[in-house]
């Protein structure tokens, strides 16, 4: 879908070695503040190390990569500075002879993208230049010896290094070998903290081979740990260089304990690589473990991610949310590409793309909660039902602050380890649990046992760009997901799909069926319904979903399929479902969804829509919190 994202980006992988030509380049800035002809001494140097440690890549490249991924030109042509490539040591080709060569590329590799870095000797101008099937798209050339189009080149080079994978250990708060260590800036006074990842809770690739983590960290002595080799060099070179090594180790030692013991205090005196991360929220606080979570999102949902769990942080149900920390990449000139007309490239190639260039940060999160499964076996029915209640509380408070989770599931639904009594907080909580209308809640409230984590797919329903999510499809976990995105996504391929408080609250009701058969296999109905909630297409999981809730809600049916069966969990909740579903689809029925589309989601403010949905968003939940707390009266309590 990306493929111009992709042959930028993916080229990174051969340029690992740039981390040393952006150390250098920040110190020639910085000389550059004290006297004005440093940087034309300076950057000689620099593009001495571009020369040599690309060509350096392309030597320790396997063969079928050379002149494929990267390829690396050196010319001293002193005319033709307005051409775009460099083929056979010249500058002087014309950008037909360019798309040949870069046609060629692509048929040789058998590849649909290449890139090539042009450096003229005595210009002392660099230029990259990138071929995919949808032409060839070239950076402005930079001379190295002017300093503004210098920076932009120590930009675009930090950018590389920030989005270079974690496991070669050049990520600029992570280290990540032998154990893992992270660096957080956790005021906004500039104090930091190594931590050491002690339990790694979840890893799953993001996009482009980077990795979402979710990880319980301890704070830690990096120095100590350096000391005793726990931490070891990154990255070895090919070959048996003992004394290299041993410098290279020493060097990138270093470089760690410059960044654990020298950084100076206050977020703006950060070394380069810092200065784009920005404390968004959260005092300092003195603990020693917290949940750190990595991720990378696009920058245009990146403000949803920011502030959902800010504006929530401490309420029932919401977990408490220390720093969250933004890395934007720089990508400066590679954002700024030129498109240069190439037909030959297109005809060479097979299949055509929409050339687009992603947009992501990533964000860093730390939570004090370090929640715990709800297929716990200590949990009783009744402890991991009140966790789902104060999920649900937590998705009601979502749904106040205008926003929706869409992945309501076994991994985002958690318990604390302890429950926190909530007694002093009630009212700081929202409004609408303080009224006559939330009485039933008040035994409730005093104690907080669940909660939900993980933003990644949430949207701001009330806002312009609610209706633009719906174009995005199939989020969430297909266990859990309501039977009406089903519906919609299987048969409505053209029609945008809105995401609803309805959908997240039926998840709940999914959910509590998937917890009471997993927590019970061997039990009568157990396996079948599991089963149900396994299945792949959409269609066949929408007809199991349809069937299962006629059973639960069926009292018929029900009785005969549960005749002479043993007592189960699915058997104890099932009243509490069979409300649920009750109450979802008269919601549903009642509601305008049948009448919705884009451009009427779009003027939701105008035609009434936002403000028909939060009143009777705030009605279903009521009804459905209503039912779980009559249901839980039903209960015996938890043995003391």
């Amino acid at each position: 879908m990306y493929p111009l994202f992709d042959a930028v980006f993916q080229s990174q992988d051969l340029l690992e070695q740039l981390w040393s030509i952006s150390a250098r380049s920040q110190q020639a800035s910085n000389w550059a503040e004290r006297r004005a002809d440093a940087i034309k001494v300076f950057t000689a140097g620099v593009a001495f190390d571009i020369n040599t440690l690309l060509n350096g890549i392309l030597r320790r490249a396997p063969a079928a990569d050379i002149g494929s991924d990267l390829c690396f030109k050196v010319c001293d042509d002193a005319e033709g500075s307005d051409n775009l490539i460099c083929v056979q040591d010249s500058w002087a080709e014309s950008s037909e002879q360019a798309a040949t060569y870069g046609s060629r590329l692509l048929q040789g590799s058998g590849r649909w993208y290449s890139m090539v870095v042009c450096y003229h000797s005595k210009k002392h101008a660099l230029r990259f230049c990138f071929f995919t099937v949808q032409g060839m798209f070239v950076t402005p050339a930079l001379r190295l010896a002017v300093q503004s189009e210098f920076g932009q080149l120590v930009d675009a080079l930090f950018a590389f290094c920030d989005l270079t994978s974690y496991e070669r250990g050049f990520h600029p708060l992570f280290i990540d070998h032998l154990q893992k260590y992270v660096l957080l800036p956790l005021d906004a006074r500039g104090s930091t903290a190594w931590w050491k990842v002690a339990r790694i809770l979840s890893v799953r690739t993001a996009f482009r081979d980077h990795k979402s983590m979710v990880a319980v960290i301890h704070q830690t002595d990096i120095g100590k740990a350096i000391r005793e080799e726990e931490v070891s060099i990154p990255w070895k070179p090919l070959g048996n260089y003992e004394g290299f090594l041993l410098d290279e180790r020493r060097r990138w030692l270093d470089n760690v304990l410059a960044k654990a013991e020298c950084l100076p205090l206050g977020l703006d005196g950060f070394p380069a690589q810092w200065k784009s991360f920005v404390l968004l929220v959260g005092m300092h606080m003195d603990f020693k473990e917290a949940v750190l979570k990595m991720s990378y999102c696009l920058q245009e949902d990146s403000d949803v991610q920011k502030e959902i769990f800010r504006c929530t942080t401490g309420q029932h149900g919401m977990p408490d949310v220390l720093p969250i920390l933004e890395l934007k990449h720089g990508l400066g000139i590679f954002r700024g590409l030129t498109s240069i007309s190439c037909p030959d490239i297109s005809s060479a190639t097979s299949g055509q793309h929409d050339v687009e260039i992603e947009d992501r940060v990533e964000l860093i999160s730390i939570f004090l909660d370090n929640g715990q499964s709800l297929l716990g076996p200590d949990l009783t029915i009744r402890g991991w039902i009140k966790c789902l209640v104060d999920g649900i509380l937590g998705c009601f408070h979502l749904f106040l602050a205008g926003y929706l989770h869409r992945d309501i599931s076994i991994g985002n639904v958690l318990r604390r380890r302890e429950p926190q009594n909530r007694t002093k907080l009630r009212n700081n909580n929202h409004p609408h649990l303080r009224t006559d209308r939330f009485a039933f809640m008040s035994n409730v409230l005093d104690s907080c046992s669940g909660f939900l984590i993980d933003s990644d797919t949430a949207i701001k329903w009330r806002s312009s760009k609610y209706a633009q999510s719906a174009h995005r499809r199939f989020y969430g976990t297909r266990q859990f997901v309501s039977r009406r995105l089903l519906l919609m996504w299987e048969y409505s391929t053209k029609e945008p799909v809105v995401h609803t408080i309805f959908d997240d609250l039926e998840s709940f009701a999914w959910l509590a069926l998937w917890i009471a058969a997993s927590r019970c296999p061997d039990g009568p109905h157990s396996q079948r319904f599991l089963d149900c909630l396994d299945r792949d297409d959409f269609e066949t999981l929408l007809v199991d979903k349809t069937m299962v809730t006629v059973y639960i809600t069926d009292e018929l049916k029900w009785r005969l399929a549960d005749r002479g069966k043993q007592e189960s969990a699915i058997r104890t909740i099932r009243p509490l479902l069979k409300g649920w579903f009750s109450i979802i689809d008269k919601y549903k029925t009642e509601s305008i969804m049948a009448d919705w589309d884009e451009s009427f989601v779009e003027k939701g403010e105008e035609n009434g829509f936002f403000d028909e949905m939060q009143t009777m968003g705030e009605q279903v939940c009521c009804e459905y919190l209503e039912k779980a707390v009559e249901f839980l009266d039903t209960l015996p309590p938890d043995p003391e």
